[in-house]
């Protein structure tokens, strides 16, 4: 569960500058994501994490923000968690990414909160 909302996390992070990444916090804190990993996630603080949280940000980031691979980071997510969990985390990350991208093509996205990014990302 916890590399999950952490996929999550990452992917609406990589896509949005506020209410979709509210959203997400608040579905982890509902899914049981204690505070101080919901803090470590959003501002990527690796070492704050349980080690196999890692590479979820890792391949997360590298998939929805930098558009790239990363396979020590996709090895150790299918060692940790097999192909299932390899691609319910795919489709996680991905999945909260494009609901912003969505919102903002049908025209209702809101305008960059940046006082609400900085307090999410202050949280602790």
């Amino acid at each position: 569960m916890a590399a999950y909302h952490t996929a999550r996390l990452r992917g609406a992070l990589a896509a949005d500058c506020g209410t979709c990444v509210e959203a997400e916090v608040s579905l982890a804190r509902a899914g049981g994501l204690e505070e101080h990993v919901i803090a470590a996630v959003l501002a990527s603080d690796l070492a704050a994490l349980p080690p196999e949280l890692a590479p979820v940000i890792l391949l997360s980031d590298a998939v929805t923000s930098q558009r790239q691979d990363d396979l020590d980071a996709r090895a150790a997510i299918l060692s940790r968690y097999g192909e299932a969990g390899l691609i319910e985390l795919s489709f996680a990350m991905n999945g909260a990414a494009m609901l912003p991208g969505i919102k903002r093509a049908m025209g209702h996205a809101t305008a960059c909160d940046l006082t609400l990014m900085q307090r999410l990302h202050n949280r602790k």
